[in-house]
């Protein structure tokens, strides 16, 4: 599920687990066996965003007995889930995703969340948060300074979808309601 390609700001360790960067936390997490172990750096109501994130209330096998697919597909696809990330970092994530590479994508991603997301401190390394829409529309004028050429493209286009004037009154929301 982690690397299916639905999100593209995490680090596989060495031990196999994965440092994904959420809302409003940063996470490790490891599968072994039947369980999931995750830490964080704020374990305030980790269980239900560890649920609420990768989708695990949803009853997968009636969806699956409920589509008219091929039963490989469906066995080599088994486990997979679908994450439920923040919608603008989503929206941002597949507006930059146009034509472009999984590392530009990641790039891209890291680059806005440094310049106007919240740092976080999670074992001994730095992460910044994907930034709220509110931070996120101080890029608007100087777009040109944040970023390399071929990366102010999709952050024009995500900024030009959100009127600077109006921005306020925006909600990330109304782009998708989970």
């Amino acid at each position: 599920t982690i690397c299916c390609g639905q999100i593209f700001r995490y680090n596989i360790l060495d031990d196999n687990s994965y440092d994904i960067i959420l809302s409003d936390r940063v996470i490790n997490i490891k599968e072994d066996k039947d369980y999931l172990i995750v830490d964080s750096n704020n374990m305030d109501n980790l269980e239900e965003v560890i649920i609420k994130y990768f989708d695990l209330d949803r009853d997968y096998s009636e969806i699956y007995n409920n589509i008219n697919l091929d039963k490989n597909i469906i066995d080599y696809n088994k486990g997979l889930k679908i994450i439920k990330q923040e919608p603008l970092e989503c929206l941002i994530s597949y507006i930059i995703s146009q034509n472009n590479s999984v590392s530009n994508i990641t790039n891209s991603l890291n680059l806005i969340s440094k310049k106007c997301g919240k740092k976080v401190i999670f074992n001994e390394k730095e992460y910044y948060l994907f930034p709220t829409l509110d931070e996120l529309v101080i890029l608007v004028p100087p777009v040109a300074s944040v970023y390399h050429p071929s990366k102010v493209y999709p952050v024009l286009f995500v900024t030009g979808s959100v009127p600077y004037s109006s921005y306020t009154t925006f909600s990330s929301k109304s782009i998708l309601v989970w």
